[in-house]
C-alpha cells in the first residue's frame, strides 16, 4: 500500500448511523422503565441523583476522547479495557446530580447518544439509586 493510499483509506465506524437512531429509540423506553422504577424506590420529580453511565467502543484512543469531553461536563469518568470482549473499550462514571424527571432524564440520554456518536461509542445506558430515607 502506497502512502497516498494509506491516508486516504476509510475507517470502518463502531456504531452504524442504523444502530445510534435505534439507541436512541431504545433509550426512551429505558429511561421510562428506570425511572418507573426509581419512584417505586422512593424517588421524586424534586429528587436529584448522580446518574452511572456506561459507552463502549473499538478503539482507546475514541474512548479517551470521549471521556475528555464527559469530564468537561464535570462527570467522574474511567476508560479501561473491557473484561468481556478484549477488543473493545469501555468508558464509565458518574453524572453530577440531575432531577429525576422524565423530559430531564430523556434529554440527558438523547445528548449521551449523540456524543458517543461523536466519538464512535455506543451510549450503552444508566442505572441510579435513590437515597435511603432514615428510619
Amino acid at each position: 500500500m502506497g502512502l497516498f493510499e494509506a491516508f486516504s483509506a476509510k475507517t470502518e465506524r463502531f456504531l452504524t448511523v442504523e444502530a445510534h437512531q435505534s439507541n436512541l429509540l431504545n433509550q426512551e423506553d429505558w429511561d421510562r422503565a428506570v425511572l418507573e422504577q426509581l419512584i417505586e424506590r422512593g424517588a421524586t420529580p424534586e429528587s436529584k441523583l448522580r446518574l452511572n453511565f456506561y459507552f463502549c467502543t473499538d478503539s482507546n484512543r475514541k474512548a479517551k476522547a470521549l471521556s475528555t469531553d464527559l469530564a468537561r461536563l464535570g462527570y467522574e469518568v474511567k476508560c479501561e479495557a473491557s473484561a468481556l470482549n478484549p477488543t473493545q473499550t469501555v468508558v464509565y462514571g458518574k453524572t453530577t446530580p440531575l432531577p429525576m424527571k422524565k423530559a430531564a432524564l430523556t434529554g440527558w440520554s438523547s445528548r449521551m447518544c449523540e456524543l458517543g456518536f461523536t466519538h464512535d461509542c455506543f451510549f450503552d445506558g444508566w442505572t441510579a439509586w435513590p437515597q435511603r430515607k432514615a428510619a
